[in-house]
């Protein structure tokens, strides 16, 4: 049963409304005083299993939380004790973590592509390397899919969660903190009472492996009178070669597959070292990731914490050319190809293209060079479009960046990156340069402690004051600006912030046609009153809607008609929900706010 009721105190915060709660747990969503949602997790002391304290009767989970600086992982806000109703508790307070688990997906049978699997991958490893490179390292000992959280599939900033069976490194693990796992996604040394940094590197490695070929490795009924003896025959089971079913989910090369194999081997030693390694070999430098592995082993230190690979400038400037991003040139109507959004669509033309086309004009007039705009708003709403069709319409080169075309294994890698980058773009202007998730580029140095990050930013920064004057103009795009460092929000740098909403009536019938373009149809569909039954309707609800409608038809040999289309409709859930579309006019109001602080004009699309 749960303690506190709504509007109750709990430290600083008031309880918004209850979570969920177990036999020594209670879960509330509470609100600091500025009114921002906080998730508070309420430990009962007197029913904690023994595994939760260290050697001097300290909460670890309580003494974990504080140290918790990644963007993959949710931020501490405050801990303390309090007594209620007799019961002595425990409260920590952190950071929300939004949207669906892995095992949702799953469960809805919703299959990832591969390039989200990587973005995963990269996001989970990355949590762990901070996690492991700890001065007191820290072992998560609990990943699963129920784990891992996404905001709406952008897995780019999920956020891994559930600290219970953390522990740091240092201390003995504990032979019975497995109980209640399900043991598919334990290491097997767990099992019999080891455990270390590569545990963890095993359990990420299953999590990857269920995506992939939808079970979990060496999947099985558990057999076994008692947890023990359950576990001693799973291992037995898995020290048998990896099964490695011909049917996948996703597609994944040689090499991703072979460093999947390594990850879930049964000795801790045949496994990455790191979870920077694991990370290294799924990107294909797996040769790399083996020779650094083999000096780490000799030295001792593999476990104990993260090496960071040093290199030459050479080498840093020849990664940068190997996996710089591509140009995208491809051709289009501009803003012809844009349905609806009429007021943004003029915005755009008056605030910044005009500008653009007409520098030596604006010029005369004074009229600064814009540098960059920022479009943000819900997932699915169509910013990475209109950003192509906004540099079609300026005629500028363009190139789209996402955060993994930036990343390095090497020390300052990405920053050698972030100016090769810019450096190039002024070569080749005219060119506009957008960024994709541009909070995981550019997060708030203010919430992280990480060297690497802040220069990464501070690069960012330098690149991006007056590039305007290069003929350089940055899109930012992000479905979360609140994460962005304020820096990079400021005058000079990102001039415009223009908030992006969920397609309009007059949007969603253009979507509607254009999906149905080429398709057998019935004659007078009539595409408004469908755009009207679609409210909150995004790209890819549409594009579905009318796919499971081609199906029907393609069923009974016909045209796709209306009704078919109607059906579809009711048999389909927005994927922007009324209450997704709060949060973020919630997230809108404090962009607004902090730029009518920085003396700003608040930009946004307002709907009718």
């Amino acid at each position: 049963m749960f303690l506190f009721d709504a509007k109750d105190r709990i430290g600083g915060y008031t309880v918004d409304f209850c979570g969920m709660y177990g036999s020594y747990y209670e879960k509330y969503y509470v609100l600091d005083r500025e009114q921002n949602l906080w998730f508070a997790k309420i430990l009962h002391l007197d029913d904690l299993k023994p595994f939760s304290f260290d050697p001097e009767g300290q909460v670890l989970e309580a003494e974990i939380a504080p140290l918790l600086s990644h963007r993959n992982l949710c931020r501490f806000g405050a801990s303390g004790t309090m007594e209620k109703e007799g019961h002595r508790l425990l409260y920590i307070i952190s950071e929300v973590a939004h949207g669906d688990s892995l095992s949702d997906l799953i469960h809805r049978k919703e299959t990832l592509t591969g390039d989200e699997l990587m973005q995963v991958m990269e996001s989970l490893l990355s949590a762990l390397e901070s996690l492991h490179s700890q001065s007191r390292p820290i072992i998560h000992n609990g990943i699963t899919p129920e784990k891992i959280r996404a905001w709406r599939r952008e897995f780019g900033s999920l956020r891994l969660i559930g600290l219970s069976r953390a522990r740091f490194s240092d201390l003995a693990p504990d032979p019975s903190s497995w109980h209640g796992q399900d043991l598919h996604y334990v290491a097997p040394e767990r099992l019999e009472g080891g455990g270390s940094v590569r545990s963890d590197i095993f359990s990420a490695a299953a999590v990857m492996y269920e995506l992939v070929f939808g079970a979990r490795p060496w999947e099985s009924e558990l057999t076994g009178s008692t947890p023990e003896r359950q576990a001693e025959l799973f291992n037995e089971k898995r020290r048998s070669p990896l099964p490695i079913p011909s049917s996948r989910l996703i597609d994944i090369d040689e090499a991703k597959l072979a460093a999947l194999r390594r990850a879930l081997s049964f000795d801790p030693e045949k496994r990455f070292a790191s979870a920077k390694e694991f990370l290294e070999a799924l990107r294909g430098n797996a040769a790399a990731a083996g020779s650094r592995e083999e000096r780490s082993e000799e030295d001792g230190s593999a476990d104990e914490k993260a090496s960071v690979p040093d290199t030459e400038p050479q080498e840093m400037q020849e990664e940068a050319e190997e996996k710089a991003p591509e140009q995208d040139s491809a051709p289009g109507k501009g803003f012809a190809d844009v349905a609806g959004m009429e007021d943004i669509k003029a915005l755009m033309q008056r605030k910044i293209i005009d500008v653009l086309k007409n520098p030596e004009l604006a010029g005369k007039y004074r009229i600064q060079i814009p540098n960059g705009m920022l479009l943000y708003g819900p997932p699915g709403c169509g910013k990475s479009f209109i950003a192509e069709k906004f540099a079609e319409e300026a005629g500028w080169n363009y190139r789209l960046i996402k955060s993994s075309d930036l990343a390095s294994t090497y020390v300052h890698g990405s920053q050698e990156k972030i100016g090769a980058l810019f450096d190039e773009a002024r070569k080749k202007a005219p060119m506009i340069l957008n960024f994709d998730e541009f909070d995981a580029l550019v997060p708030d140095r203010g919430r992280t402690d990480s060297v690497h990050v802040s220069g990464e930013v501070n690069e960012f920064l330098s690149q991006m004051n007056n590039c305007g004057k290069d003929r350089v103009f940055v899109i930012a795009s992000s479905n979360r600006p609140d994460l962005i460092d304020p820096a990079v929000r400021r005058k000079g740098r990102l001039d415009q912030m223009i908030y992006i909403p969920v397609p309009d009536p007059e949007a969603r019938e253009g979507m509607f046609r254009v999906q149905m373009k080429g398709r057998p149809q019935a004659k007078g569909i009539d595409f408004r009153r469908l755009a009207s039954l679609t409210e909150n309707f995004v790209a890819s609800d549409i594009a579905f809607i009318v796919n499971d409608a081609a199906e029907k038809a393609f069923e009974e040999r016909c045209d796709i008609t209306e009704k078919m289309l109607e059906d579809a409709i009711r048999r389909t859930s927005p994927s922007v929900s009324p209450d997704d579309i709060s949060y973020y006019d919630g997230i809108r109001m404090k962009v607004e706010k902090s730029t009518k602080e920085r003396n700003h004009r608040p930009i946004g699309f307002i709907q009718k």
